[in-house]
């Protein structure tokens, strides 16, 4: 269990810096909506000929930072706004609490999809009013191992995507500051400010290379769908 536990601090890095990255220095900024969608594009560490693609925008919404966090944090609804899922159900594989708050725990999650991947998912309450939802591809072989001591999660390849959701319009600018560092200007907590960002494999290409327009309008596609989706089912 601590080297799953040690493998969500490691996804919530990664996803802080991969965050930062992108909004601090982008390669692409795109208009999505109306929504500025910051795009970067990294070296995938263990995949020489792969490019990590990164996508990241901000949102305000008229509701309540805890409402947002329930409804993105549960499996019985994530088939509302992940694309990925096609719409179909996702089943809880596992549940591990962490401490005696109940939006810290990981999730492992297996969309009912054909393909047989499943996500570990982290969410967390770094401060009051603040939280982060962060989730990684992975295998259920892969689980067992890492929980069983066979594998080294620091040895796993990961590409965390999640949500960063605050109070009114701050936005997680800070990103080498503690988790629920922010910047910006508070509307009050009946309003949230939400960061939407994926990371996505691609092969081939390099960073000295220009973005495929192909990947470019798919990326742009699956942000402007989640978005869209979160929005009705929260009725914005």
């Amino acid at each position: 269990m601590m080297s799953l536990i040690a493998l969500s601090q490691r996804m919530a890095n990664s996803f802080q810096e991969a965050l930062n990255l992108t909004t601090c220095r982008p390669d692409y900024t795109v208009s999505c909506d109306e929504i500025d969608l910051f795009l970067t594009k990294m070296i995938a560490p263990t995949q020489p000929n792969g490019v990590i693609i990164c996508a990241a925008g901000f949102i305000l919404l008229p509701v309540p930072p805890a409402n947002v966090f329930n409804f993105l944090s549960d499996e019985n609804r994530r088939h509302e706004w992940d694309v990925l899922t096609a719409g179909l159900p996702v089943r809880q594989i596992s549940h591990i609490p962490i401490g005696t708050d109940a939006a810290n725990r990981i999730t492992i999650l297996e969309p009912m999809t054909s393909n047989s991947q499943i996500f570990q998912q982290a969410s967390r309450n770094p401060q009051q009013g603040s939280y982060l939802i962060v989730y990684t591809p992975i295998t259920e072989q892969e689980v067992q191992n890492i929980a069983n001591g066979q594998l080294d999660h620091s040895q796993l390849p990961i590409t965390p995507s999640g949500f960063y959701i605050s109070s009114g319009s701050e936005a997680f600018n800070n990103m080498n500051a503690a988790p629920g560092t922010v910047t910006g200007t508070t509307r009050g907590h009946h309003h949230s400010h939400l960061t939407v960002a994926f990371q996505i494999l691609t092969p081939g290409g390099s960073t000295n290379e220009e973005l495929g327009m192909e990947s470019l309008a798919s990326i742009h596609d699956v942000f402007k769908e989640t978005v869209q989706n979160i929005k009705t089912a929260l009725n914005c």
